[in-house]
């Protein structure tokens, strides 16, 4: 009990808003780890029958629980959060000068990236000290994006590959032509062939 209320090292103590935030940071970083889903058991009702859902029950379980905490302060806040390292291993692909940037700092280049496809931060997105921290939303539009450019980069592929492999068959159609030809004139001038 003392470790909850316990000072900080900087001497103040928490909020009750601070801890919440903390132990469910705690708890999504062990979640994240986990190969494992976590579910809350909610009852229906007091005598747990089938089809009969006694919602003041459900909901004092959810409230209790700060299941509706949790997800309030998810809607409100940054729910998206990565590692500077893990953001830019995801979305390197949509910056074009990658190749100059390799000893470039992760967080320096997660700030870039964003910058270029999301705007300015504050809104949308914030910095902490070891990830970023993104609004619903951004999240699933960088992924759409580099869908996009991953789908694009395979079309130009395709062509490409396309384009090689028809210049080789051409090419082997021409060599043929011509060793044709020079058979049959051979053919002629020995008289075999007319």
């Amino acid at each position: 009990v003392q470790e909850l209320f316990a000072r900080e090292a900087e001497g103040g103590k928490l909020t009750v808003g601070e801890k919440f935030s903390r132990q469910l940071e705690a708890l999504s970083e062990v979640l994240e780890q986990g190969g494992n889903l976590f579910v809350r058991c909610i009852k229906p009702n007091p005598a747990s029958m089938p089809g009969l859902v006694n919602r003041p029950l459900v909901l004092e379980q959810l409230v209790c629980g700060g299941v509706g905490a949790a997800l309030e302060m998810r809607k409100y806040g940054f729910p998206d959060r990565l590692a500077y390292a893990t953001f830019v291993s995801e979305f390197w692909i949509l910056d074009f000068g990658m190749e100059k940037r390799k000893t470039t700092l992760p967080r320096r280049h997660a700030e870039d990236l964003l910058s270029v496809f999301v705007g300015q931060p504050g809104e949308q997105y914030a910095f902490g000290d070891n990830k970023v921290f993104m609004r619903a939303g951004v999240l699933a539009f960088l992924r759409a994006l580099v869908a996009f450019k991953t789908y694009r980069f395979a079309i130009v592929v395709q062509r490409k590959w396309r384009i090689k492999k028809h210049t080789e068959f051409i090419h082997a159609i021409s060599s043929a032509r011509e060793k044709c030809l020079e058979l049959s004139k051979g053919a002629a001038v020995r008289g075999i062939a007319e």
